[in-house]
């Protein structure tokens, strides 16, 4: 959006109005998952924080990560448990993956250099 001779990018996704600290959590939640080195997330959240420690709320960010974990784990047990669902087998091997994530102790990481 052009506004005052200035572009301004809108987030669409999603359209909800929420903290700025749940968009940074869906961050770095999926770089924890995609990651091949938890080392690399951990990097990419120190540099992030050195830019914005003083913008954000800590601890609402950990409460929302946590949820979220919670949210996701329970989407993928849902969808890949789904008979009906077309998609039903990359959904077992996304659920694989994230619990690979969470038993290798990945997000408990972050969330303690939170």
């Amino acid at each position: 959006m052009l506004d005052n001779k200035k572009y301004k990018l809108i987030d669409t996704d999603g359209m909800r109005l929420l903290p700025k600290e749940f968009d940074i959590q869906r961050l770095l939640h999926n770089k924890v998952n995609n990651c091949l080195r938890v080392d690399d997330a951990i990097t990419y959240w120190n540099e992030f924080l050195n830019h914005y420690k003083n913008k954000i709320d800590i601890s609402l960010l950990k409460k929302i990560y946590v949820y979220d974990l919670i949210r996701v784990f329970s989407w993928l047990t849902l969808v890949s448990n789904d008979l009906t669902r077309i998609d039903r087998e990359r959904q077992k091997k996304e659920f694989e993956l994230y619990k690979e994530s969470i038993l290798e102790e990945n997000h408990s990481k972050i969330l303690k250099k939170m």
